[in-house]
């Protein structure tokens, strides 16, 4: 059985509007003491306190953390920092090692079956999509991950590709690195004030985002599984009852839902031919979340524009080739999923990983 555990970092002060009033993290807090993600889960007994007396947790992380972070982590930790692996070089490697930090690296059954000294694994984000949860239960492991540490830096992305697809920011500056002035032939922006943007899962990115469209003088239309009435009142914005309600009256759409069984293409080809003509769609959230092929069809025919950070089918190393039909397309703007890569947020990251440690391992 999987028991789901919040903890609020007890530190958390100066929170936001949401967060303070809703006991959620925002803003400050949410990037110095993010809300942990816990997956309490049964199977090997013993593992959490099976470490000899004065032996120091041995730690692999397996992908790329703050040196700050891996610094004060070796002061409590026996820490092997290896950025370079890939899922594939885990089933050999962790065998000696009680904890493992990860971000895009996949952690698949195999690897957890060989594992038997494992006791913990730290997500350094949010989600889960990339590790075996079932395959983690079954050999008794905790999973953590960092909710709300990335909330700010992902949402500023989101209006930085809003602004940029209604402005035709690329266009513009390809154009003056060549040396030619072409004002007149750029589309006037629909311009966020006065506009209705419409959000697709209200966790902590999409509170984030609402509370920025907000300041931009956007009227915001909100939906989310456990998104209540008095959610949607302290933040100031409406509660659609269904996503197709949200859908109908958007000018800007943003999508911020975890990847499961059941959000997969949860915006479908039918869905999303009830946005409005002209309307803009950036994808916060994962690749799968919206049919991929559908929505490359509906900005190649120009009846809608689009952006996003996240792809059904991300490369793995550096360099390769992006296979997205995304990325045939004028009228998409794509990142590389970076969302979270600010120095912000790598620092909250970092606080969350050493913290969810440091108790697992020593409270």
């Amino acid at each position: 059985m999987i028991f789901l555990i919040l903890v609020l970092a007890p530190w958390a002060s100066s929170m936001g509007t949401y967060g303070s009033r809703m006991g959620l993290p925002t803003d400050k807090a949410s990037t110095k003491y993010p809300l942990f993600l816990k997956f309490r889960l049964g199977g090997r007994g013993g593992r959490r306190r099976s470490l000899a007396i004065g032996a120091k947790p041995k730690v692999l992380i397996a992908d790329r953390l703050p040196e700050d972070t891996i610094r004060r982590m070796g002061e409590r930790f026996d820490v092997e920092n290896r950025p370079d692996l890939g899922a594939g070089d885990l089933p050999l490697l962790l065998t000696s090692f009680q904890a493992l930090v990860v971000r895009s690296t996949r952690v698949t059954a195999e690897a957890l079956e060989k594992a038997e000294n494992l006791k913990l694994i730290i997500r350094a984000g949010a989600g889960l999509d990339t590790i075996d949860i079932l395959a983690a239960q079954k050999s008794g492991i905790e999973v953590h991950s960092c909710k709300g540490a990335n909330a700010a830096a992902v949402a500023e992305l989101t209006f930085g590709l809003m602004l940029s697809i209604d402005r035709e920011i690329p266009r513009n500056i390809q154009d003056f690195r060549t040396r030619k002035w072409s004002k007149p032939s750029y589309s006037p922006g629909q311009g966020l004030r006065g506009r209705r943007l419409g959000i697709i899962g209200m966790g902590h990115i999409g509170a984030r985002v609402a509370e920025i469209g907000r300041g931009f003088g956007m009227r915001v239309t909100g939906w989310g599984r456990s998104f209540c009435e008095s959610k949607a009142e302290v933040l100031g914005i409406d509660r659609a009852e269904t996503i197709e309600d949200v859908l109908r009256e958007a000018d800007f759409l943003t999508v911020h839902l975890p990847l499961t069984t059941q959000t997969r293409h949860i915006l479908s080809a039918e869905r999303l031919k009830l946005l409005k003509e002209n309307s803009i769609i950036v994808n916060m959230a994962r690749g799968g979340v919206i049919d991929e092929n559908a929505l490359a069809a509906a900005v190649a025919n120009g009846r809608i524009r689009a952006g996003g950070d996240v792809y059904e089918h991300e490369p793995t190393d550096s360099g390769a080739e992006i296979t997205s039909p995304l990325a045939e397309l004028e009228n998409y703007q794509g990142t590389h999923h970076i969302g979270g890569l600010t120095i912000q947020a790598q620092e909250a990251i970092g606080e969350g990983v050493i913290g969810t440690l440091e108790d697992f391992f020593y409270s």
